[in-house]
């Protein structure tokens, strides 16, 4: 992709269409002869939603609470699959998690971008869902979400997070900001079919005791 140039005399959509471009083009590895923001991501390749320590399992999520984190992609990625990681088995117990896009406020919208099935959460596995029809992500502002429905099954966590949530969106007090390195978002979910987040109150459910299960996005 080569760099486009805007003319004095060019407007409206062929100068949006220009930019468009070249903003692309600073996230493309080597793009315009300058540094790349990160490298390419790889086909077949694993990545995890957010740059952290290591990972243990979670306090035990309750049931029928939608957990929630805001990631940013910050370059184009086609993804094969999303995953999770379950660390405390629930035999009977199932799990459902997926992604969603943002709205221009930054908060998640519409119905997931993918989405896995009722999964059992029996075994302590990585738990993956393929996804058939390639989804692209472009540069912005993601949310992951997980739900159970059991209040026993653990999943992984970060034991450092970035606390992107405190850091994007702020918090109501300076208390929850200052535990901001333990600070998701929780949604009242009866568990099921993952819901339309258009419009949800997600900042209401800002908690200062919820790390969201970690997420790892496939790269096809």
């Amino acid at each position: 992709m080569a760099r486009q140039n805007i003319n004095n005399n060019e407007s409206g959509l062929a100068v949006r269409n220009k930019l468009n471009e070249n903003f692309t083009e600073l996230y493309s590895l080597g793009g315009g002869g300058g540094a790349a923001i990160r490298p390419a991501y790889i086909s077949g390749r694993y990545y995890p939603v957010e740059n952290c320590g290591a990972v243990t399992s979670s306090g035990a999520l309750a049931a029928n609470s939608l957990a929630l984190r805001p990631f940013i992609v910050d370059a184009e990625i086609t993804l094969s699959s999303i995953s999770v990681r379950i660390g405390t088995v629930q035999g009977g117990g199932f799990c459902r998690f997926g992604l969603w896009a943002s709205g221009g406020s930054g908060m998640p919208i519409d119905i997931p971008l993918a989405e896995s099935a009722a999964v059992s959460t029996a075994s302590a596995v990585t738990l993956t869902h393929s996804i058939i029809v390639p989804v692209v992500l472009e540069p912005g502002i993601y949310w992951t979400g997980y739900v159970q429905d059991n209040a026993v099954s653990r999943v992984h966590i970060p034991t450092q997070p970035a606390a992107l949530g405190t850091f994007l969106f702020g918090a109501a007090s300076s208390a929850v900001a200052s535990q901001a390195a333990a600070v998701d978002f929780l949604v009242s979910h009866t568990f099921g079919a993952m819901p339309n987040l258009t419009g949800v109150d997600v900042m209401a459910g800002q908690n200062t005791n919820l790390r969201a299960p970690l997420l790892i996005l496939g790269a096809a």
